[in-house]
């Protein structure tokens, strides 16, 4: 049986990019969006993302939005986002790669 993405999630992807995916990579589409971000292993981050959900997105190379290693263009997004009102603070936010073979855990400082 081919494994279907939901419709909330296809709006968020390229059509030829969903034919191209493997069913073990909507498997792991599947399988994070939604989750809770809890212990990120073998990464440090600059703050506490545990409470927070992995959402799937589209990743943002502009703002550095986008997995190092293997360029995927779909990222987990810890949700939600941290942010500030005040232009001189740091804002880090926690993405893990929507990639099934790579997963890699990266932040980004607006």
């Amino acid at each position: 049986m081919k494994i279907e993405l939901p419709d909330t999630l296809k709006k968020k992807v390229n059509r030829k990019d969903e034919r191209s995916w493997s069913d073990s990579q909507k498997n792991y589409i599947l399988n994070n969006h939604g989750k809770k971000v809890g212990l990120v292993k073998n990464f440090n981050p600059h703050s506490d993302y545990s409470e927070k959900t992995w959402e799937f997105e589209k990743a943002r190379p502009e703002y550095g939005e986008i997995c190092d290693a293997c360029k995927f263009p779909y990222c987990f997004y810890a949700e939600p986002r941290n942010w500030s009102m005040g232009s001189d603070s740091d804002v880090w936010n926690l993405m893990k790669c929507a990639n099934a073979n790579c997963g890699k855990y990266f932040e980004s400082c607006l």
